[in-house]
């Protein structure tokens, strides 16, 4: 595990051409951190360009002259300091480059949690056999370029599904790094392309499969994972119909209270577009302001006010890209044949209505 030493680590002297006065804004500096091993800090890493040419550096318990052991070593573009023996929480230490002192720190009595498997969406065990999408998301930021090599589909014999997702470059990331988007291929998805005829589909109706994610899967601090992840559930029938705002079921809250709207949607839908602005509430072409959450395995659309509901009219209004576990929104469905397939719907809101008394 690795802690942010930014708050505790100052840099008393120009270095290279980073010149910085006293809590340091470089992208760079940010990058200095203390490393946790079982709970105890190991080592101390900071990036090859504050200390250009051949690294050299001692540590020192603050107030002492005597440096103490240690090795340092150059790893691609980082130099890591560990000690001989661990350092202890709660003590000072200061850093010297040829007698001079270049930085201090303090490590923190207790270091932060690892990071884990928060949750994975659809968070039901029971999903459709042309599944689009999965949301993985991490207790903490995650680092770049290694999801493809950390997580695999298995079937029930624990056997790797060979091809089963969409391998993109960049990787599909929320502006946190906590929540990363996998993709099921969709040349594998859509019956009537080449690699479906070829491979087949990566899901089967009828059999169990397990998304495994390996605990080697490092955070931004480039700490593993507290522990490998396996989510297991079963492929039924897939989905070959689009949402239906009008078969939605509306549960009316009273006026004068603040209430939650409640709204079974009949099937659950994608995680992170319903909750990405995709369905809004109005009343005489005024937003109602509140939270909407995704509950039951994201087929209830909960909404609670900031204020306590008025008699009148509302508009519950939802944007046609809108989709379920299969890609399928307001519109059109994503598996379909472009030969044989009607005019798919061109409305770009769908709407109900509902009055609250």
């Amino acid at each position: 595990m690795v802690v942010d030493l930014q708050p505790i680590i100052y840099l008393l002297k120009p270095v290279g051409v980073f010149v910085f006065i006293g809590l340091c804004f470089s992208p760079a500096w940010s990058q200095v951190r203390l490393g946790w091993e079982h709970d105890q800090a190991a080592y101390f890493t900071f990036p090859t360009s504050l200390l250009p040419g051949e690294p050299s550096i001692e540590v020192h318990k603050k107030g002492s002259k005597s440096a103490i052991l240690g090795k340092i070593q150059k790893i691609q573009d980082s130099i890591v300091f560990r000690p001989a023996l661990r350092f202890e929480k709660g003590i000072e230490y200061e850093v010297y480059s040829a007698g001079n002192k270049l930085a201090y720190f303090k490590v923190p009595k207790n270091s932060h949690t690892s990071t884990y498997v928060q949750s994975v969406f659809p968070s039901v065990d029971t999903l459709p056999q042309n599944l689009l999408k999965v949301y993985i998301v991490f207790s903490s930021p995650m680092a770049e370029n290694q999801a493809y090599d950390h997580l695999q589909l298995t079937d029930e014999l624990g056997n790797k599904i060979p091809e089963a997702f969409l391998t993109l470059t960049p990787e599909l990331w929320d502006e946190e790094r906590k929540t990363f988007t996998l993709w099921f291929d969709p040349g594998r998805v859509k019956k009537h392309l080449l690699r479906h005829q070829k491979l087949g589909a990566p899901l089967e109706q009828g059999k169990n499969y397990s998304f495994v994610i390996s605990r080697q899967w490092t955070d931004r601090e480039g700490n593993p994972l507290k522990e490998s992840f396996k989510k297991t559930f079963f492929v039924q029938v897939a989905d070959t119909r689009s949402p239906d705002l009008a078969a939605w079921e509306i549960k009316v809250p009273k006026a004068g209270t603040d209430h939650k709207l409640i709204v079974s949607l009949k099937e659950s839908l994608d995680y992170s577009l319903i909750l990405g602005n995709m369905v809004g509430l109005s009343r005489d072409e005024q937003a109602i302001h509140g939270r909407f959450a995704l509950v039951e395995g994201e087929k209830i659309l909960e909404f609670t006010p900031q204020k306590p509901w008025t008699p009148g009219r509302y508009q519950l209004t939802a944007y046609h890209a809108l989709e379920d576990l299969a890609g399928n929104n307001l519109n059109r469905l994503f598996d379909r044949d472009l030969k044989k397939e009607t005019r798919p719907g061109t409305k770009k809101y769908h709407t109900r209505y509902f009055d609250i008394r």
